[in-house]
């Protein structure tokens, strides 16, 4: 049975066989996922363009190849040229669904832009939030195309080349050259195909005329892509900004076959019968023994048994090392009914009509304090497993207390913190910051695993950003930070 590698390099060749031809090319593309994108060269710069996605998710039997939403869109070459700069508009400037009757939604996403922006004072008047005007739209037909054999993938290659060739050019024909499609699209891509074309101080008013619209936390993409449009402008186009590769994302693309709902529960129980053997040594061999040595020994044992941790880790650990079965169950029941409970809370919070809402809404906002300022937009790949200790400075009790008060969930007192960032001074240590507050600087044993991210960060003149954690331990009291480890990219 062919895997879901070759299934998928094979939908892919299959789709470039049938469009090669035909002017189209298959081109690199930053979308979350993508099974294949194309371009093809039209007059005045312009492009057709058209990604191919697949859901999101496991095989839970078979290898499958499914294709759930195709794209049309238009691109302006000389901006996809920026795209390694500001992570935008590398394919598509607007885009639209293709439907499976042929049908496009771009005209209704025309009707929705005010959506896509920050509500002010003057927004806050009733509405009645039982009438969505989408309901009243007419439903068309997605794409649904699975094959689990080669036949089958040949079979949704060739419908998808036939869409491609029927529709792929819809969008792009619409605009004779960049002015027309320049007056056809809102204030941020405006700007950015003023500065593709050099007409810096054009897309700078626009740029200044907008101001801080997206400043708020959900809008990072577009004040990333802002303010390089800016040290663009300011160059003149100044060609060796650009770098070699766009910026990537903190949870790249898995390249590698999706796990079996089998293999993932088969690696599950090897992971907790390492973790089971590692805390029964440990048990053995701490027992009587003072704290201190009591971690020493447990981080061996976890580190013998290639469990990755960190010293949060490993405290939390032997918080309950010598708790029986019993005493575990009874706390996972508890937590599990804890998490119900949260949940239910969550759940009836977002329908917005109960008194839940006003207390999630509030917690929710008060985690903004920790978001990191700009330009901390380079979001480093990291592991959700693999973590390293922060060196705390002495005498900030009084600000990590605030910083685990605000962290939200904390799971067994252990707080989630998104957007951690990084600085080094005078290439020294490496500081860690939360919010506004400077905490303490990476463990220099881990140092070098953070270079890269520093290195690639500071050519762009942003700062990196990743996720952390903080912890609020007794006996002695005291915190502990620690954050996620860089993945290579």
């Amino acid at each position: 049975m062919p895997s879901q590698e070759e299934l998928t390099e094979l939908v892919r060749n299959e789709v470039r066989a049938h469009l090669t031809p035909l002017g189209w090319s298959a081109v690199a593309s930053d979308e979350m996922r993508p099974l294949i994108a194309l371009r093809r060269a039209l007059d005045n710069g312009l492009d057709a363009t058209v990604t191919v996605s697949s859901p999101m998710g496991v095989s839970w039997g078979a290898p499958v190849v499914m294709v759930h939403v195709i794209d049309v869109g238009v691109g302006y070459r000389p901006l996809s040229e920026l795209a390694t700069l500001t992570r935008e508009y590398g394919l598509h400037i607007r885009s639209a669904t293709l439907y499976a009757d042929g049908t496009l939604d771009l005209d209704e996403e025309e009707d929705d832009d005010d959506e896509d922006w920050p509500e002010t004072e003057a927004d806050d008047v009733d509405v009645d939030h039982d009438h969505d005007p989408h309901d009243e739209r007419e439903e068309h037909e997605p794409f649904k195309l699975n094959a689990t054999t080669p036949d089958e993938v040949r079979e949704i290659a060739n419908q998808i080349a036939e869409a491609v060739i029927e529709h792929g050019s819809d969008v792009a024909e619409r605009y004779a050259n960049v002015d027309e499609l320049i007056a056809a699209v809102w204030d941020l891509p405006a700007a950015a195909l003023l500065s593709a074309t050099g007409r810096f101080d054009e897309s700078d008013a626009i740029l200044d005329r907008v101001g801080d619209r997206w400043r708020v936390h959900e809008f990072e993409d577009q004040r990333r892509c802002a303010y390089q449009l800016r040290r663009w402008n300011s160059s003149g186009g100044d060609r060796s900004l650009l770098p070699a590769e766009p910026p990537p994302r903190r949870w790249p693309k898995q390249e590698k076959q999706k796990q079996s709902f089998g293999e993932m529960w088969s690696s599950s129980r090897k992971g907790s019968a390492n973790r089971d053997a590692a805390h029964e040594a440990a048990r053995k061999r701490a027992n009587g023994l003072p704290r201190e040595e009591q971690l020493a020994i447990l981080a061996e044992e976890l580190n013998g048994h290639d469990l990755p941790h960190s010293p949060i880790d490993v405290e939390l650990a032997l918080d309950h090392l010598w708790e029986t079965k019993a005493d575990q169950w009874t706390r996972v029941a508890r937590g599990a009914v804890k998490l119900g409970l949260s949940g239910l809370k969550m759940a009836r919070a977002v329908r917005g009509n109960e008194p839940e809402a006003h207390e999630f809404y509030a917690r929710i906002e008060r985690t903004q304090d920790l978001s990191a300022p700009d330009p901390a937009f380079f979001e480093v790949p990291t592991s959700n497993r693999r973590f390293a200790a922060v060196d705390l400075h002495q005498g900030i009790d009084e600000t990590l207390a605030q910083i685990h008060d605000i962290a939200w969930p904390k799971p067994m007192n252990l707080g989630f913190i998104q957007g951690a960032w990084l600085t080094q001074p005078d290439q020294g240590e490496i500081a860690v910051h939360v919010g506004e507050w400077e905490i303490g600087t990476i463990a220099s044993a881990a140092s070098a695993a953070f270079e890269q991210a520093l290195t690639e960060a500071a050519f762009r003149e942003e700062f990196p950003k990743l996720a952390a954690r903080i912890a609020f331990l007794g006996e002695p009291r005291r915190y502990l930070v620690d954050v996620a480890l860089p993945l290579p990219w």
